[in-house]
């Protein structure tokens, strides 16, 4: 299918602000519903490779993520399955451009583009403002927790209940990253979300000890293990990383953390798949 985007509109068919009853008439697909995160609030609809919709409080559709076999158009141009470079000097016309050729968007335009290949995988469009609201949320939570928990007992009883923790420091490593790869040529801030990141592996660590004790099947131990070495991994190339900001090569640090975030991203998804299928409650 193909469709124009119209920011803050949507696009030229399906609309923010429609009911599911609304897109299933238009698209002719009846969708399957998913939670992207155990801690999502509201379902998402999967409707066949065509597109993700998102909702809000009132069973409103508040944004689309587009993917293949699927053609979206932005001033004309197609952008799923374009080199993302090409796609990012489109872009220039937001004034808040951020990101890089991996994962770019315009928080304040609502948009946005994922293409960790450099081949644009899918396109991410919202209604005014929600993007931001996102932020905020995100910078809330990461605000309430700057408290070392470590320094408390953490009430973790039941796998679920650590796949929640879990979540709750990967969502904040996420920002962290996201800050490191917008603001890499800056070495004091580097230094800065450096030791976030630090701070945030001993909470990890702390999490992933209760998780064995909660009681993991073998297939589930080795998810969680694959996941935890390759975080491991990720702090030792932030160690490579700031070393390469020392010489003056900000560009390859960059492109460093920005490949190990993407292998990171896919594991912790796979864990919590493989793991909170039959949590113990």
């Amino acid at each position: 299918m193909e469709f124009k985007i119209i920011l803050f509109e949507g696009t030229d068919s399906i609309k923010f602000g429609m009911t599911s009853k609304e897109i299933q008439s238009i698209l002719k697909v009846t969708p399957t519903l998913f939670k992207k995160t155990t801690m999502d609030l509201y379902e998402t609809e999967d409707y066949s490779n065509i597109c993700h919709v998102y909702y809000e409080k009132g069973g409103k559709c508040a944004a689309f993520e587009f993917m293949k076999p699927s053609k979206v158009f932005l001033d004309n141009i197609q952008l799923i399955g374009e080199q993302a470079e090409k796609i990012e000097a489109i872009f220039e016309q937001f004034e808040d451009l951020q990101g890089d050729t991996m994962c770019f968007r315009s928080p304040k335009n609502d948009i946005g583009i994922y293409a960790p290949e450099g081949v644009v995988e899918s396109v991410f469009i919202a209604r005014k403002g929600y993007t931001l609201e996102q932020e905020e949320l995100y910078m809330t939570l990461r605000a309430s927790n700057n408290t070392n928990t470590l320094q408390q007992p953490l009430p973790l009883q039941s796998k679920a209940d650590c796949i929640i923790e879990l979540m709750r420091i990967y969502n904040k490593n996420r920002l962290v990253l996201r800050e490191i790869i917008n603001n890499v040529s800056n070495k004091n801030e580097f230094f800065i979300y450096k030791k976030s990141l630090l701070d945030n592996s001993l909470e990890y660590n702390s999490v992933y000890e209760l998780l064995l004790q909660a009681g993991l099947s073998e297939a589930e131990k080795r998810k969680a293990n694959k996941f935890m070495t390759t975080h491991n991994k990720l702090m030792e190339i932030i160690e490579t990383a700031h070393e390469l900001i020392e010489q003056g090569k900000a560009a390859e640090a960059k492109s460093l953390i920005g490949s190990e975030q993407v292998r990171i991203h896919t594991l912790f998804t796979e864990v919590v798949e493989a793991i909170d299928k039959e949590p113990n409650i």
